[in-house]
């Protein structure tokens, strides 16, 4: 399973995440209105000097990124969710449409897979489907998996 698309009422997000270094897994559920925890981006310390060797990371600093280490614990492993499920938001904001119906569960959510999301939800309700208010998208298939 990577993604599934259930309709709702409301819009939220169920968020598994399964680091690949460490294995750990976390689960996290938000839903419009709430707040979203420090969503820093986030990296291995190990990695830093692969991505500056190609010219990657420029960005990144110990004020603005949550540095982890294989060989130690992440105190706040769910901040690492949010940050995934501030991704998404962006990538679906890239649709142009203003408001979302529906939970979406997302498995190990990378840009790549929330960017098929994303274009199959243009193409469909933006792009002259047969969503007749653009403004509210509410998702009716029973489920989606991408």
């Amino acid at each position: 399973m990577d993604y599934k698309v259930y309709p709702s009422d409301n819009f939220g997000v169920y968020c598994f995440w399964q680091d690949p270094k460490t294995k750990n897994k976390t689960l996290v559920y938000w839903q419009e209105g709430e707040l979203l925890l420090p969503s820093k981006t986030f990296g291995y310390l190990q990695d830093y000097y692969i991505f500056e060797s190609m010219n990657l990371a420029k960005g990144a600093d110990i004020t603005n990124t949550i540095i982890l280490s294989v060989n130690k614990t992440n105190p706040n492993p769910h901040h690492l969710n949010y940050h995934k499920i501030i991704d998404f938001l962006g990538d679906l904001y890239t649709t142009a449409v203003p408001y979302f119906k529906g939970i979406f569960y997302l498995h190990n959510p990378t840009h790549t897979k929330n960017n098929i999301l994303s274009r199959e939800i243009y193409q469909k309700y933006c792009r002259g489907g047969s969503q007749n208010d653009k403004h509210v998208v509410q998702l009716r298939s029973t489920s989606k998996t991408i």
